[in-house]
């Protein structure tokens, strides 16, 4: 029987690549620089820049009062009917009530009741609401009537 000698491996070319060109370490992690904050776009509610020109209407109210006077109706109809004319018209609806500085939050929400009343007429006479601005003053700024709602009709800004 022969003789069970001991294999001599001898390594090939390729046999010595693998061994050489063993993996390289894995390269120690880095952080990433992280992206810069961009600062994040609001929408605005701030309309496009207007010219009042001439055109203001004054609605008066009874104090207290926060639905349209009849007597109102149609100087806001022959509003509407000369902004669904014009798409380029837009409106500002300034509400202002009565009320000392112990009523001051009370007046604010009878003067956003009015300015909302005066606001969903015109929604109702075909105005799209997008071309209506409302802003209820309160007792702030009332002047000598202060029961009332002034609208000013905006024009866009010529340039």
């Amino acid at each position: 029987m022969p003789e069970n000698k001991p294999v001599e491996l001898i390594p090939t070319p390729a046999d010595t690549a693998k061994t050489e060109a063993k993996a390289a370490p894995d390269p120690e992690p880095t952080a990433e620089p992280r992206p810069e904050a961009k600062p994040q776009q609001q929408a605005s509610v701030t309309p496009p820049p207007m010219d009042s020109g001439q055109s203001k209407m004054r609605l008066p109210f009874a104090a207290n009062e926060t639905t349209v006077p009849a007597g109102a109706r149609s100087q806001l109809s022959g509003l509407a009917d000369r902004m669904k004319k014009d798409d380029s018209l837009r409106v500002s609806v300034v509400a202002h009530a009565s009320g000392s500085s112990d009523e001051m939050s009370t007046a604010r929400r009878v003067s956003l009741a009015r300015a909302l009343a005066v606001r969903a007429y015109l929604i109702d006479q075909g105005v799209d609401n997008l071309r209506i601005n409302v802003q209820a003053e309160g007792s702030k700024d009332a002047g000598e009537q202060p029961d009332r709602v002034d609208l000013f009709l905006l024009t866009p800004a010529k340039g």
